[in-house]
């Protein structure tokens, strides 16, 4: 879903999704609700990302204003000539929402053989695996993870890691699980399961396909070279990348819950999106490079200290929606992996003003005269006079309506401390400055107003 346009309404600002099916012999021939039996989708109906911002035109494109949703159908066995239609509303009423929302990029696959792992044992074997989710459903006689338009549902609950024991692909030895069958692909986890369902996979052990986590499920991976493509991920789902020495590639996807476990630094590939939690665990550093990480409304970032945090060493930002809450939203950033530099922002608690917005923040090392149009200071330009070596870039998705107060922490390594008193820094005359990049003539600083 997309939100193009923010009117400030909150009723029904909202897209639902529902489906009808009809026998043979039969057509759907009307969207309305009166026309036969509607079956509502409750996964796939979502809310406006906020109308708590500024009345304004919104880039529906924009990865802050998108939604992205998916579920799966079960049961539904559609006989030669039954129709099937999925239906997406949004009720109208320009004096009580009046919101732009949209749908785009929409994918319906369909899948006519569906598997079952047992919860124990190893999962490349078809020794373990069933047509029933309770393990006793007789396999076809082709039965092989080559068949086309194959579901693999991998169920169980492997709650420890860090050991070739704990993995289900061959045993203890290093070994390959491949599903290869055209639009076949792995999904961890059943939909709208109540057990828990965790796959892990050691260090050496690898999927060879396309993989989904379903609701609730998680995947942790160990192996720093996997080569799977994860597919759709819930958004209550959890992956887990989990290296304790190497860096480890982050695949850039919109994740459920996102959990970094283990030392080994952990490095975006590509722009990403974090619905629920961002997790650091035990130690890891996360480096944007030049790409953008954004956790969207409703969700959060735990677990960072002053040795584990998020760096931001190209042009990549780290993006978060500040609301209207009178609380403080950390941006757990560093422009290295031994300068933790955070910002804290914050938005007045209002049930009225309409400053919730989405910003980016980027710190780099240096204070200069003139910076380039990435943000990056220009050489030559450096400031060393009474100042903290650092720039943090800050960025509002819409601009105006925000009444922000920030907070900044440096080190003191990042202070200037050479010269005399005019030239050294001195706290007791700290302010936060503001830089302005005038055309066509010099830029200055003013003292910003947070």
């Amino acid at each position: 879903m997309e939100h193009w346009y923010n009117s400030g309404k909150v009723d029904r600002a909202r897209v639902d999704v529902s489906y009808q099916k009809r026998a043979a012999g039969s057509t759907i021939t009307s969207l309305l609700s009166g026309s036969g039996t509607w079956t509502a989708i409750p996964n796939l109906g979502v809310d406006a990302p906020s109308t708590a911002t500024v009345i304004a035109s919104r880039d529906g494109n924009s990865i802050s204003n998108r939604r992205v949703k998916q579920a799966t159908l079960s049961d539904i066995n559609l006989a030669p000539g039954e129709e099937i239609m999925i239906r997406w509303s949004y009720l109208l009423n320009n004096t009580t929402n009046g919101n732009g929302l949209s749908i785009d990029d929409v994918t319906i696959s369909a899948f006519t053989n569906v598997f079952y792992s047992k919860t124990a044992g190893n999962i490349e074997l078809a020794t373990n695996w069933s047509s029933t989710p309770d393990g006793t459903g007789a396999l076809p006689g082709n039965f092989s993870f080559s068949l086309p338009n194959a579901t693999y549902y991998v169920q169980g609950n492997t709650i420890t890691s860090g050991s070739n024991a704990s993995s289900r692909i061959n045993g203890t030895n290093a070994g390959v699980w491949t599903v290869n069958g055209a639009n076949s692909r792995v999904v961890i986890g059943l939909p709208g399961a109540t057990t828990p369902t965790r796959l892990y996979l050691f260090n050496d052990d690898n999927i060879v396909g396309k993989v989904d986590v379903s609701s609730n499920a998680a995947l942790a991976i160990q192996q720093p070279n996997y080569s799977f493509t994860l597919g759709q991920l819930d958004n209550t789902s959890t992956v887990e990348y989990y290296t304790s020495s190497s860096a480890m590639n982050i695949a850039p996807l919109a994740y459920g819950n996102l959990k970094l476990t283990a030392a080994g630094n952990k490095v975006l590939t590509g722009n990403t999106l974090v619905n629920g939690t961002l997790t650091f665990a035990t130690g890891p550093d996360l480096f944007l490079g030049d790409y953008n990480l954004t956790i969207q409304r409703g969700g959060g970032i735990s677990g960072t200290t002053s040795s584990s945090y998020i760096v931001t060493n190209g042009i990549g930002r780290l993006s978060q929606t500040v609301s209207n809450s009178g609380a403080d939203v950390l941006f757990p950033i560093g422009s290295s992996a031994t300068s933790y530099t955070p910002a804290l922002l914050q938005q007045p608690n209002s049930t009225t003003a309409r400053n919730e917005d989405v910003f980016s923040v980027r710190v780099i090392d240096g204070l200069f005269r003139r910076y380039d149009a990435d943000g990056n200071g220009v050489a030559g330009t450096e400031v060393l006079a009474a100042n903290v070596k650092k720039t943090w870039l800050v960025d509002e998705e819409v601009t105006g309506n925000s009444d922000v107060k920030m907070t900044l922490q440096w080190n003191t390594a990042d202070e200037v401390s050479t010269g005399d008193d005019q030239t050294r820094f001195d706290r007791t005359k700290a302010y936060i400055g503001h830089f302005i990049n005038r055309p066509n003539l010099p830029p200055t600083y003013d003292k910003a107003v947070v």
